[in-house]
This record gives structure tokens, C-alpha cells and sequence, in this order.
């Protein structure tokens, strides 16, 4: 019988050593994610429960300047960059809307279709993502540095709890200020669809009695955008503390916090935001 070159042995077996090699470690990966994934995914959300009920406990005793400090800093400076976004935003949404209203003869709606919108939707979304991008990775990321700098533990040396120290007033400002900035946001929004609306022919009374038909005079419309901004709000505070709070591996480890604060805080947002237009409308018709 015909034997094999042992140079062919030689590569076959490194083949199937190689081949096992990969193998074992799509086992290890899937075993990760199978069973540590979860497992990671309950132990945050336990982390992110302990640092809000915590905070919670904490706001009274902290006291009324240093939240009259973080409201300034976290909501009041916050303010322009959300106006301007939710006030282009509307523009450009009022443009496309009235533009294709005039095909139909209804242009005249669009003041309704935009406040709707900007109240319920865009106004809390695109004020609480720049919460997220200003005051959410700000919070982490100066959390994160007296982390690396120590200054927690010497916090928990003196016997002071660093969620209550640093974390209350931060997340009382995120959950309070942003429906103070959503309101705002909306007035602006609302007033530059109705300079676009009336730079192509619908009148400002038009504009306003649209508005008037289609808010809901319950003011639910307006109630339900409120609730998303305080959801948010909490998200941002929440998700920021605590990444700050646990960030580790120095100054790089502030950077990885700070980015993992935004991404998942915008996360949470959009899946909050799913989850409340769902429940408070009806859900889904099926």
C-alpha cells in the first residue's frame, strides 16, 4: 500500500490542530455570551437600581445650593444647543410637510402636524439625546476622573456614600431639568415651523387655529412628551452616575465610561421612547 509524503502528515495534522483550535474557541465565545451575557446584562441593571434607589435616599440630604448648582450646570446651559437642534429640526419637518400638503390642497394642517409631532416626539427625544451628548457624558466623565484620582475612596474613608454625595442632586437635575428644557424646546420648535409655514403661504392664523384643532384640549399630548423628558432625564442621570462611579483603569478607563455612558443612555432612550408611545396609545394594532 502507498504511504503519504510525511510532509502531507505534517500539514494535515496542523490542519486539524488548527481547526480544533477554532473550534474550542467559538465554544468559549459562545458559551460567554450565552451564559456570562445575560448574567452581565442582570448584574448592571441590579448596579444601575442600587446607584438610583440610593440617589433617591440621598436627595434631601443634599443640600438646596448644590442642586440650585447642578440645575444650572446639568439643565439651564443645556438649554441652547436643544432649542436650536428641536428648532431646526422643526423647520425642516414643517418644510417637507407643507410642501407636500399643497399637492392636497390641506397646507393649512401643517401647524397641527407640527406641534403634535414636536410635543410628543421630537421636542422630549431630541432634548433628552442633548442632555445625553452635553450633560450625561459630563457627569461620567467627572465622576470617572475622581474615581481614578481617588477622591471616592476617600469619600467611603470618611464614611460618606459617594451616590448620595455626588449622585443625587446630579440625577434630581437630569430628571427635573429636562421637561423644563422639553417645554422650551417645543416652544421654539413650534415657532420655527410656523416662520417656515408662513414663508410659504400658510397664515399665521392658520398655523395657530391648526394647533388649537389638533392638540388634544386635555393637554395629554403635552403631558405624554413631559413624561418621556422625565423618563430620560432619569436615564441620563442614572446611566452616567454610575459609569462614572465604576469607572476604572485611569484615564483611559474615564474615556471608556464616559463613551458606554452616552451610547447606552441614547440606548435606553429610544427603547423608553418605544416602549411609553406604545403603552400610553394602545400598543400595537395587531
Amino acid at each position: 500500500m502507498a504511504t503519504r509524503p510525511t510532509g502531507i502528515k505534517r500539514t494535515m495534522t496542523e490542519v486539524a490542530d488548527e481547526t480544533t483550535l477554532v473550534l474550542e474557541g467559538v465554544g468559549r465565545v459562545s458559551r460567554q455570551v450565552v451564559i456570562s451575557g445575560p448574567l452581565s446584562v442582570i448584574r448592571y441593571i441590579g448596579d444601575v437600581f442600587l446607584v438610583l434607589t440610593e440617589a433617591v435616599a440621598g436627595i434631601r440630604e443634599t443640600d438646596l445650593i448644590t442642586h440650585i448648582r447642578q440645575w444650572f450646570l446639568l439643565g439651564v446651559q443645556t438649554f441652547p444647543i436643544a432649542g436650536t437642534t428641536v428648532g431646526l429640526s422643526s423647520a425642516v419637518f414643517a418644510y417637507y410637510t407643507v410642501m407636500s400638503l399643497k399637492n392636497y390642497g390641506a397646507s393649512g394642517l401643517v401647524g397641527g402636524i407640527v406641534a403634535i409631532t414636536v410635543v410628543r416626539e421630537t421636542g422630549p427625544l431630541i432634548a433628552g439625546i442633548m442632555l445625553t451628548a452635553r450633560a450625561g457624558s459630563s457627569i461620567a466623565a467627572e465622576l470617572g476622573a475622581m474615581r481614578a484620582s481617588e477622591q471616592i475612596d476617600a469619600l467611603r474613608v470618611m464614611g460618606l456614600s459617594p451616590v448620595r454625595y455626588l449622585a443625587s442632586s446630579r440625577i434630581l437635575a437630569c430628571t427635573l431639568m429636562l421637561p423644563v428644557l422639553t417645554v422650551l424646546s417645543d416652544l421654539m420648535g413650534v415657532a420655527a415651523g410656523g416662520l417656515v409655514a408662513s414663508s410659504n403661504g400658510v397664515s399665521t392664523q392658520q398655523y395657530i387655529t391648526s394647533i388649537r384643532n389638533a392638540l388634544h384640549h386635555s393637554g395629554s399630548d403635552i403631558f405624554e412628551g413631559l413624561y418621556k423628558a422625565m423618563v430620560f432625564g432619569c436615564i441620563v442621570g442614572v446611566i452616567g452616575c454610575n459609569e462614572g462611579l465604576n469607572s476604572t483603569g485611569g484615564a483611559a478607563g474615564v474615556g471608556s465610561s464616559t463613551i458606554r455612558a452616552v451610547v447606552l443612555s441614547l440606548a435606553l432612550i429610544f427603547l423608553a421612547d418605544l416602549l411609553i408611545t406604545f403603552t400610553t396609545n394602545g400598543g400595537l394594532a395587531l
